[in-house]
């Protein structure tokens, strides 16, 4: 899973989590309230008043900015291109999209305003852009896309009270994957949109919180979260409808899952002792495929033609790139670096 993606899927739980608190015990001097839904609605005006930050001296605020005001730009994409870099960035005082033509160009920025916007993926016909959009600071954003060349934005999905998350756009830049909590609002649903039409289709609609790690032709991988670290893991058949499981079932551990090329093999990054590791999953049985000497992989991605690896490891508080040619079956060779990968 992506570090976007994981984040997303841990704020989500918090949510589901705040939904199901119907009447838990106040502590002292807090009154007693009713989670209905996440946000506002959720915490009584009382509370928010009496626990409210004090104002600061205008001194202060002048003395604060000085160090806010040093934004770091986060979360660049590159164009199909290879030229255009879209990006997140603070630097107005609010994250929006820019984006930059080539090295030491100058930075335009994409999408204004004060609504938090952040970039998910470019079409793969690089026409346009796909973000996630929270209005007013409601902490429910909604899916929106634009074009690499500005202009006004265009609503995907958003609808009010309710989280939508981006999974991933086809290839024909036609449809998105998302989930949403808009029909159970303790649940996550798996849809796909007509882009065009902005006809919506049910995917899965099994309740709990449910999210794509994966994708390849007919075929997705689904993350089933039964908590904020544990997982089931499904493959779906888009054709069939049949959906088999994986991984999971009787354990606690955290699985993130992709695709080989061959059928029933899989990458999957998990548990080996007290560190996260990369292992193969063939035939239902899990066999490790590299040594990570007592350091946690925290992120892998396979090529778009999945015959590379790369992965980084946490070691001794630096994160380590490495990289793999990588078969069909799962087998892991050194790099030839005269070749050109795409991830």
């Amino acid at each position: 899973m992506s570090k976007l993606k994981f984040l997303i899927v841990a704020m989500s739980l918090l949510t589901l989590s705040n939904c199901q608190s119907k009447n838990s015990k106040p502590e002292d001097g807090i009154t007693k309230s009713t989670y209905s839904q996440f946000g506002i609605e959720s915490v009584s005006k009382d509370d928010l008043k009496k626990y409210a930050p004090k104002e600061i001296s205008a001194s202060m605020k002048n003395k604060l900015s000085l160090y806010m005001d040093i934004q770091t730009p986060a979360g660049g994409q590159l164009h199909p291109n290879g030229k255009d870099l879209f990006f997140n960035w603070r630097i107005s005082g609010y994250q929006q999209i820019w984006k930059m033509s080539g090295p030491n160009s100058y930075p335009v920025q994409m999408t204004g305003g004060k609504d938090l916007t952040t970039l998910t993926d470019i079409a793969p016909n690089g026409q346009f852009i796909i973000f996630h959009r929270d209005i007013d600071g409601q902490e429910n954003p909604g899916i929106y896309i634009q074009s690499v060349n500005g202009g006004p934005l265009t609503k995907i999905f958003h609808e009010p009270k309710a989280r939508a998350a981006f999974q991933f756009i086809t290839d024909d830049s036609k449809e998105i994957y998302f989930t949403s909590n808009h029909e159970d609002a303790q649940s996550f649903f798996v849809y796909k949109i007509n882009i065009e039409t902005k006809k919506i289709e049910p995917i899965s609609k099994e309740k709990g919180y449910w999210y794509i790690m994966d994708h390849e032709g007919d075929r997705l991988l689904l993350g089933f979260a039964k908590s904020s670290f544990a997982n089931d893991v499904y493959e779906l058949n888009l054709k069939t409808k049949e959906k088999k499981w994986l991984l999971g079932e009787k354990s606690e551990d955290p699985y993130d899952v992709r695709f080989l090329r061959s059928n029933n093999k899989y990458i999957v990054r998990t548990l080996d002792g007290d560190f996260e590791s990369l292992k193969l999953l063939d035939n239902g049985k899990l066999k490790n495929i590299i040594k990570t000497e007592k350091h946690d992989v925290e992120n892998f991605e396979l090529s778009d033609n999945r015959d590379f690896l790369a992965y980084e490891l946490n070691k001794d508080g630096y994160t380590q790139l490495n990289i793999f040619k990588i078969t069909s079956e799962g087998a892991l060779s050194e790099l030839n670096y005269n070749h050109h990968i795409v991830f």
